[in-house]
């Protein structure tokens, strides 16, 4: 989910040709963002169109110009078709990691989470691919164990409605389940360190946004200045000083390990040390940061648009608990039971396409001059990204701008489409966890631990907005490309009975 956090630093429209004879309903707009770096400012190439160079104006208006740029160009090589989204997103020209390390500044004193994330050689993405997504089954335990626990704590058990603060309490459900599954339940229920968990993505956007209106050579010195920098390097001391106890413990206990039977936890620390076999030895707490910065955010981003939307259609959540208790009273936690509830799959996936936190994704640096099928020239040292308009096409989605919970049910029963138009599928029409070798790798972790905390949420408790007389700030802001729900949105809540025992519904654990 990292690329959904990208920013650029300024802006510029390449109108590279002409695709007027493309069918309007296969066009995902590309954005080129030609960034030529000098001592005191970014410029754009010579020869292409510039919608805008102001970076305050981007940053405020982000969305808005993305669409200027569209309509300006009417379609034209401002916008490339969805088949050069399928053609660019294995080219090793154009690279994830080296823009993520340039953009949100890896290189500099307190970014450590940032730069064992971003790791040439894909370190942590590939301990996410190999080991996180393999396991999830055996990891539904722990995250009911510990939804069970921090859910109560955050919501209350009154049966009566209060209001809440909702994106900041669902934050702290799920950075402590998610915690939970990368170190285990010790730093899980440390709130110092959860409270480390939480901020350090927060102040290492606002960092690396800071340190980047500074001119380069000026970086450097700077950095040791800025006081959001300073909180940073803070909070990796700090959090050196919690986790370096555990990854001690933990690897203390891998090597004990004689056998399969006195196989220690399995979490991130213990695959971190697999994968290092032979290699340099990874920086345990950075990673263990870099996991936080990738997955907590994004998953709140999304539960709390969940919520939201909840509200505004509260039939969709006796349907989904009709699903939730069918599956559940039958089956417990066995490790078919989400994937058969296909209408809390559609939901959610519907909620992220009627309402994106990103209007454009695969960010990519340009390593070498890349030149399309139908000879469009992409330069050496630019910067790309991909503008998602597929959620929105009514070419593809019948009445786009109508919220749909059952529209991917619907396109699953079609014969020969049963396994696909799932929240973790990736194409061209719908980037939400992009698309490609860098499409989220930890997009499968996300799904299954958003559709247990919703399970829990929406089995446990009855959701809606405040009286309209209450004074209520507004849904989303917006920031570059990004849409973020407002943190300060007022829900309600209150405690209803489930009909099942969550803990172990049904069957046992598998």
């Amino acid at each position: 989910m990292m690329s959904q956090l990208m920013t650029i630093k300024a802006l510029s429209i390449g109108n590279f040709g002409v695709a007027g004879a493309l069918p309007s309903g296969l066009v995902t707009a590309l954005l080129a963002a030609l960034v030529w770096f000098t001592l005191n400012r970014d410029k754009p190439y010579a020869g292409f169109p510039v919608i805008s160079s102001d970076k305050s104006e981007f940053q405020q208006q982000g969305i808005q110009i993305l669409r200027k740029g569209a309509e300006l160009t009417k379609n034209g090589w401002f916008q490339v078709p969805s088949q050069f989204a399928h053609e660019i997103r294995n080219d090793p020209r154009l690279d994830f990691r080296a823009i993520t390390r340039d953009e949100m500044m890896a290189d500099y004193h307190g970014f450590d989470s940032v730069r064992e994330g971003t790791r040439p050689d894909g370190f942590l993405p590939k301990i996410i691919r190999s080991k996180l997504t393999l396991v999830l089954p055996s990891l539904t335990e722990d995250i009911v164990d510990e939804t069970d626990f921090v859910v109560p704590h955050c919501l209350g058990e009154d049966p009566e409605w209060k209001t809440h603060s909702m994106k900041n309490a669902l934050l702290d459900i799920v950075a402590r389940v998610s915690t939970r599954v990368f170190a285990g339940v010790d730093l899980a229920r440390n709130e110092e360190y959860v409270q480390i968990a939480k901020m350090n993505t927060v102040q290492s956007f606002v960092g690396a946004q800071e340190l980047s209106q500074r001119p380069g050579f000026l970086r450097p010195i700077m950095q040791w200045f800025n006081p959001t920098l300073r909180d940073l390097r803070a909070q990796i001391r700090k959090a050196r000083a919690l986790v370096g106890p555990v990854v001690q413990k933990r690897l203390e206990e891998r090597a004990a390990a004689t056998s399969l039977d006195d196989t220690p936890a399995r979490n991130s620390i213990v695959w971190m040390a697999d994968a290092a076999e032979g290699k340099a030895t990874p920086d345990f707490v950075a990673g263990q940061l870099a996991l936080s910065l990738a997955s907590i955010h994004t998953t709140t981003e999304v539960l709390t648009r969940c919520i939201l939307q909840l509200c505004d259609t509260p039939k969709v959540a006796d349907d989904l608990r009709h699903e939730m208790l069918e599956v559940l009273a039958k089956e417990g936690w066995a490790k078919t039971s989400l994937y058969k509830m296909k209408l809390l799959d559609s939901f959610v996936k519907e909620v992220q396409r009627h309402n994106p936190t990103n209007a454009a994704s695969m960010l990519r640096h340009v390593k070498d001059t890349v030149t399309l099928s139908d000879n469009t020239r992409i330069p050496k040292g630019s910067q790309i990204m991909v503008i998602d308009t597929g959620t929105q096409d009514s070419a593809i989605h019948e009445h786009p701008e109508k919220f749909d919970a059952y529209r991917y049910v619907k396109l699953r029963s079609r014969p020969g489409e049963e396994s696909k138009h799932q929240i973790v599928t990736t194409e061209p029409t719908n980037l939400t966890f992009g698309y490609g070798q860098y499409a989220c790798p930890g997009r499968f972790f996300a799904a299954h631990e958003m559709k247990i905390l919703l399970c829990f949420l929406v089995l446990r408790y009855d959701f809606r907005r405040p009286d309209k007389g209450d004074e209520q700030a507004p849904d989303y802001v917006a920031f570059e490309q990004m849409s973020y729900t407002n943190p300060f949105i007022r829900i309600q809540s209150r405690r209803r009975r489930e009909e099942v025992d969550l803990r172990s519904p049904g069957a046992d654990f598998l």
